[in-house]
């Protein structure tokens, strides 16, 4: 205000110095202030606030109210001689611009203030002000700051008052979760790289991390399907006098792998058996062909389960042949991984095998509201094809013709391995088949009832002379103990002259990455045959991230150049073999219901050398100093991409 400016009466603009008469009688307007020298503010409102009620409109030429935004850290600086002239009761700031709505919590506290706590809060929330609040007036203030959350008002009690701020919710229930979520961790007792790489996201990603947990972190499928399992195992397994009948001696088992097998019967309550005949076959067509054969004659029953059934090519030969044997009675079951096959649920295939009398069930269903109660990434990785309880295929083969599937992945044909078995190891994966069946039948209450529905006869047939010592080890988490994985770590362990791995997806961890460079070390011949190309990119670098060290210590490493080898397999010296779904990754260990047959067999054993001779002479030898070389990126990706594999 000019000097010598006369008294004003009320109402006044005291810029125009004219009568207002749009403003309530007794209030001083006072528009756009902020272009008024502040001494010359000071001096306005304090004179008009003795009088009455004053208005502000604009900000005051105080340290920290000028331009588009508040710093309170500016003001709180301001000497008091600034701010003074706000030290009174008959200053009122309403309808403020967003630039200088914080002005209602400058020195002054609300209940100094002449207007309602919610006009207060309503203005500043505006513009994100942190109001001081005194504790008589607090729980009112929050009672109705709570209404008011998503306008993201910060309250901070003063003189005493408690903490409470609605912007701070999120925070606390982030918090809650994240602890629940680790206390969960830690009672698990997982490995202490996978555990904090949990803990890790948990606290540093507040929304993803428990999403991502509560989707990926669990490995469980439930403490019902662990019990179910278990008892609808065992109960097949007295059925089918599979367990306690005809045990084999393993004093012709050398040590320590007597004591192996001797492990994995208590684990699984199979034992091993030697009343078996068996055929590796390695081609496709011949697979296929022979499949279809066996399926055709066919009695009484045909049990399929299969991580992917791809019904294009010479697949339909072998449903045909399905069609053809629940059409004279043979009692028809497929059991098929709803996620790996995709292709085959939205053909037209189960509608015509349902509409035939065929039982098409799928094998861990996938949903949005299935995945939150359970991991949708546990997959059914299993492969087997039983007719009649005398005749079962298992291997790594999946239930598609190679010449086909995945022709655009420019990778190749997938190349197989499946072994054709008669004898008593059918009925141990009859027993498999019947609880992985039974936990997915849609209604069915695993009683009695459905228990003596499936085929409980002895077979029919003779069992084949001779012996061949087979041991079924189903894996996956159903079952009470990753038995697995301790057989592979140990064998590796305490392989005296050679190891010989063939594996499509080879991410080991750093127990299984200790055994192999330790069986090198210690003059082992140790090699590894693996697919050049797959058909994921995260899967090819992931695989590759272990390499390097696994050269230096003299492990010879073989990239298949001739398709993607599919072939699970590995040999320990000249007499034990472990065969059929598992690949050497985390996913097969822990995560995914696996099949594999451990062969106490020196013929086997050979006959899968000379396999693998023939995949040797159509790889290429990653040289130790080549591989060195690679680009950085190609480096950084790998190691980038191996970080995710504890968290699987």
């Amino acid at each position: 205000m000019q000097a010598g400016h006369p008294e004003l009466s009320w109402p006044f603009d005291v810029r125009n110095q004219t009568a207002a008469p749009r403003y309530p009688a007794g209030e001083l307007h006072v528009p756009d202030i902020g272009q008024r020298p502040a001494a010359e503010n000071r001096v306005a409102v304090a004179r008009y606030a003795r009088n009455g009620p004053v208005v502000l409109d604009g900000d005051m030429g105080v340290p920290g109210l000028q331009g588009d935004g508040i710093d309170l850290r500016a003001i709180a600086r301001t000497p008091t001689s600034e701010i003074d002239f706000l030290q009174t009761d008959h200053v009122v700031w309403r309808d403020l611009p967003g630039d200088i709505a914080q002005s209602h919590c400058l020195g002054r506290r609300v209940d100094q203030l002449p207007v309602s706590v919610e006009e207060v809060v309503s203005v500043a929330a505006r513009s994100d002000a942190s109001l001081d609040i005194p504790r008589q007036q607090f729980h009112q203030l929050s009672a109705f700051a709570a209404s008011e959350k998503a306008r993201g008002i910060n309250i901070r009690g003063g003189e005493g008052a408690e903490l409470i701020s609605p912007i701070s919710v999120p925070l606390l229930i982030h918090i809650a979760l994240a602890s629940a979520l680790t206390v969960r961790i830690l009672y698990r007792k997982l490995e202490v790289n996978t555990a904090l790489a949990w803990i890790v996201m948990l606290i540093a990603m507040p929304i993803a991390g428990p999403v991502l947990y509560l989707v990926f972190g669990d490995h469980s499928l439930g403490q019902r399907r662990l019990k179910l399992g278990q008892r609808i195992r065992s109960y097949y397994q007295k059925a089918y006098a599979v367990a306690g009948v005809d045990t084999v001696r393993l004093d012709s088992i050398a040590e320590p792998f007597g004591g192996l097998a001797r492990s994995i019967t208590k684990d699984s309550g199979f034992p091993v058996l030697a009343r078996n005949r068996h055929e590796i076959l390695t081609d496709a067509g011949e697979i296929l062909e022979r499949m279809r054969l066996d399926i055709d004659q066919a009695q009484t029953d045909c049990c399929l389960e299969f991580y992917i059934i791809d019904p294009k090519g010479r697949v339909g030969a072998v449903l045909d042949a399905i069609l053809r044997a629940a059409a004279r009675g043979v009692a028809c079951k497929i059991l098929a991984d709803d996620y790996g096959s995709k292709a085959f649920f939205r053909s037209d295939w189960p509608k015509r095998l349902r509409a035939a009398g065929v039982s098409v069930v799928r094998s861990l269903p996938v949903s949005v509201l299935k995945s939150i109660s359970k991991r949708s990434d546990l997959r059914n990785h299993r492969k087997v094809l039983i007719c009649d309880r005398t005749v079962v295929y298992t291997g790594s083969f999946n239930l598609v013709d190679p010449s086909l599937f995945k022709s655009g992945s420019h990778v190749g044909e997938w190349v197989d391995m499946v072994m054709r078995i008669e004898g008593q190891i059918v009925d141990a994966l009859a027993c498999v088949f019947n609880a992985d069946y039974l936990l997915e039948e849609p209604g069915s209450d695993i009683g009695e009832a459905p228990l003596r529905a499936l085929p409980l006869d002895t077979q029919k047939e003779s069992l084949p002379p001779g012996t061949l010592l087979m041991q079924l080890l189903p894996s996956g988490p159903e079952m009470a103990n990753s038995t697995i994985y301790e057989f592979i770590v140990a064998a590796i362990f305490n392989a005296r002259r050679r190891v010989r791995i063939v594996t499509p997806y080879f991410i080991p961890d750093q127990a299984v990455l200790l055994a192999l460079k330790s069986a090198a070390k210690r003059g082992v011949d140790v090699q590894i045959i693996v697919p050049e190309k797959l058909d994921t990119r995260v899967g090819q670098y992931a695989s590759q991230a272990s390499y390097e060290e696994l050269l230096a210590a003299g492990v010879a490493i073989l990239r298949f150049e001739s398709g993607l080898l599919h072939t699970k397999a590995v040999l320990i010296d000249e007499d034990i073999t472990l065969f059929g779904t598992v690949n050497m990754d985390l996913r097969s260990f822990y995560l995914n219901l696996e099949l594999s047959l451990i062969l106490y067999e020196p013929r086997i054993n050979a006959e899968l050398d000379a396999i693998f001779d023939t995949y040797a002479s159509h790889s290429a030898v990653v040289g130790k100093e080549a591989w060195a070389a690679r680009p950085p990126s190609q480096r950084v990706l790998e190691d980038l991409l191996r970080l995710a594999s504890p968290l699987l």
